[in-house]
């Protein structure tokens, strides 16, 4: 309130930075901040039960508002588009990427469809 010595404090308020989901088939993957491995092992923030995918196969990287796409040297390797990356690439929203032979799309939150209702 204006001259009651009242302030904003922004403590604990939330980040408005966007909400980064990968989708894997049917399955949506939210990202957190920070990195997100990618591979077989079951610890990972996108686990992928797939032969052809390293145990530590690739990690995402959140920072902010910008997500980077990159292969820890697997065998079968990653790639964007059709092209196979070799170093890090900046992945944007609605870029196509495959890890192994897994087809995945970077999508924000927000572009999410509304839940459907059932009948």
């Amino acid at each position: 309130m204006h001259r009651f010595g009242y302030a904003f404090d922004a403590t604990g308020v939330a980040d408005v930075t966007a909400q980064f989901v990968v989708i894997v088939g049917r399955e949506g993957i939210f990202l957190r901040q920070g990195v997100n491995p990618i591979g077989r092992d079951p610890n990972d923030t996108i686990c992928i039960n797939a032969p052809e995918v390293s145990r530590h196969h690739a990690r995402i990287i959140v920072d902010g508002d910008r997500v980077t796409l990159e292969d820890l040297g697997s065998k079968n390797g990653s790639y964007l588009g059709t092209v196979r990356i070799t170093s890090p690439v900046e992945l944007r929203t609605g870029d196509e990427f495959t890890i192994g032979k897994t087809l995945m799309l970077l999508r924000v939150s927000r572009d999410l469809p509304a839940t459907k209702t059932a009948t």
